[in-house]
């Protein structure tokens, strides 16, 4: 299953400035960014929120969203992520970036865990009771033959 875009290059020159966005993926200096490494970063984005948001969300939830439907803050993530990608080929990267990528990290860890909410999304439960129980390692109605 393909993932989901949450960034296009306009959502993420709107977080970063587009003078480094196109040296960081313009890579043959025609002044035009590399569709491929465009999408890579997309998809290193889009992997990394569902990676941490599907256990809660569940993915039909989070395959549904698209860049019209999905929450803002995802987009926002999405968009710190991948100017983080970006930027990683270039050398000296930024202190400013390693820590807008944490931030982004620890914000997707809060969403995850409960900390935090998406405003109007609901947990999908179905998928979620799944992948508890799955985690289970002790059950309390199993007789253990080994005690």
């Amino acid at each position: 299953m393909a993932l989901p875009e949450f960034s296009t290059l306009t959502t993420v020159q709107q977080r970063a400035n587009s003078k480094r966005i196109l040296g960081w993926t313009d890579n043959n200096n025609d002044s035009i960014p590399d569709p491929g490494k465009l999408t890579q970063g997309y998809q290193f984005a889009s992997g990394l929120v569902f990676s941490y948001l599907t256990r809660r969300y569940g993915e039909t939830v989070l395959a549904a969203w698209t860049i019209s439907t999905a929450p803002g803050r995802v987009l926002a993530i999405s968009d710190d992520l991948c100017v983080y990608w970006f930027s990683s080929s270039n050398n000296a990267q930024s202190e400013l970036i390693n820590h807008i990528y944490l931030e982004a990290i620890a914000a997707l860890e809060r969403i995850r865990d409960g900390v935090d909410d998406l405003y109007g999304v609901t947990e999908d439960m179905s998928e979620r009771a799944e992948v508890d129980d799955a985690d289970s390692s002790f059950d309390e109605d199993i007789t253990y033959y080994n005690e």
